[in-house]
């Protein structure tokens, strides 16, 4: 038959004393469930004056007793923390509380931890100290909660806009031909945006280099304005591939990144 020692009762005893104290404070109480690694569970503060629950949690570490505490006296008494569940709890990105109880006399009395740690002599003692006064846990410790910070600032990036589909919008114009003579004449670096049967040798060079131009369905010849561009570079290509490239493509005159650039 199984048995459950004295000590996992008074244990269990001290975190039902807590689940108490927490209701009265008008918070919400979350037990770890399962195998906890040193939290035995969560406080959720909930607003006293809206009644809003906050989604804001301090993890809570309750060490039970029935006997009587190190150096204990009416003002106090110090308890010896296992130093992995402080470096445990000094590392998490939520305020983390130990919660010292005695069930039997409905005692309970809180720090966080990672205020005291914060102190680097206080820390290396290994002894966090309690006062009976300014640390009972009971309704009064309510709003203090409210103020905890862990060691490292808590922040959490925002989410981000609910994915939908768009539509989008382009100025970009498809250029379909079907010719039977195709002319492609490299642009000089004078040609700017005007047409050419307004180009004029005489004018300045262009800052940029524009796409090659091409004449779709033209006369026997190039226009005249081609020949005065660069007749050495003016050649016939087949209608059913690209006039820069060769390639088979009768959809567009402009694919590649040079095309268009």
């Amino acid at each position: 038959m199984r048995k459950v020692t004295r000590q996992s009762a008074i244990g269990e005893q001290g975190v039902a004393l807590i689940a108490l104290r927490v209701g009265e404070m008008g918070h919400l109480w979350h037990p770890t469930s399962g195998v906890d690694s040193g939290i035995d569970g969560e406080i959720e503060l909930r607003d006293p004056a809206s009644g809003h629950v906050r989604n804001f949690r301090i993890g809570v570490q309750s060490k039970a007793t029935e006997g009587v505490w190190r150096r204990e006296t009416d003002q106090g008494f110090v308890w010896r923390a296992d130093p992995e569940h402080i470096e445990y709890s000094v590392e998490s990105n939520q305020p983390v509380v130990l919660v010292c109880s005695r069930p039997r006399t409905s005692e309970a009395y809180w720090r966080n931890v990672q205020e005291w740690a914060s102190d680097p002599a206080r820390r290396a003692t290994g002894l966090v100290d309690f006062d009976k006064t300014r640390d009972r846990f009971d309704p009064d410790a309510a709003v203090r909660f409210f103020t905890l910070e862990s060691r490292e600032g808590v922040s959490t990036e925002p989410p981000g806009p609910e994915a939908r589909s768009e539509r989008l919008k382009t100025n970009l114009l498809p250029v379909i031909w079907d010719a039977g003579i195709v002319w492609s004449v490299p642009s000089p670096t004078w040609l700017l945006t005007r047409p050419p049967n307004v180009l004029d040798a005489d004018d300045p060079p262009a800052p940029f280099h524009l796409a090659p131009l091409v004449y779709v369905d033209v006369p026997v010849r190039p226009p005249e304005a081609a020949w005065k561009a660069a007749p050495a570079d003016i050649r016939e290509v087949d209608d059913d591939s690209d006039p820069d490239t060769g390639d088979n493509d009768q959809g567009s005159l402009f694919d590649s990144e040079e095309d268009v650039a």
